[in-house]
């Protein structure tokens, strides 16, 4: 018979401590290096931004400071899933121009203000400018189509053009050989 079962002794259950706080710094520096590196940030778009041109990839984002902004002129105004887009030319530092910026209105007010404008009227900077910072939204520069072949695609070309003259070749005088041989029988 049997004399005596053994019972597993119950597996006490445990915690890690460390790994929550260790989590908690991991997270804390990302964000840190996360903001720090959005704050210029060509590529950084608010949460308004994000809405707008969610999977865009022709525009890009802006930070300019106010003291910067010397003048604006209208250009036309947008509603977008319920925010109110300005596209204006912008006038920064000394007499360089922003084309085509599109700017998110702080208030739905400014928006029917700025709807009477006439495309060109210069647009009172104490609409755009509430403030520090203003968040632009700019068309991304586009790439230029090259129409120049650098050196490695010359080779390129000049390696198919050689094999395209090869083949002609061969099949030309297998072309021949087979005249001759069908004139000589």
């Amino acid at each position: 018979m049997v004399d005596r079962i053994d019972k597993p002794e119950p597996i006490t259950p445990y915690h890690i401590d460390e790994a929550a706080s260790a989590r908690k710094d991991k997270d804390r520096d990302e964000g840190q290096q996360q903001r720090d590196s959005d704050e210029y940030s060509g590529s950084h778009a608010a949460p308004g931004w994000q809405k707008i041109y969610a999977a865009s990839s022709n525009r890009r984002y802006l930070k300019v400071r106010r003291e910067e902004i010397t003048r604006a002129w209208y250009r036309g105004t947008a509603m977008q899933r319920g925010i109110s887009i300005v596209e204006a030319d912008l006038e920064v530092g000394r007499g360089k121009i922003i084309r085509a910026a599109h700017i998110i209105l702080p208030a739905r007010e400014d928006f029917w203000t700025l709807k009477r404008f006439q495309p060109g009227q210069e647009i009172p900077l104490n609409i755009l400018l509430k403030d520090p910072v203003l968040e632009i939204s700019v068309p991304a520069p586009r790439t230029p189509v090259n129409t120049t072949l650098t050196n490695e695609e010359e080779a390129i070309v000049g390696t198919k053009d050689n094999k395209k003259l090869m083949i002609y070749a061969a099949l030309g005088a297998a072309i021949l050989l087979i005249a001759l041989i069908l004139l000589l029988r």
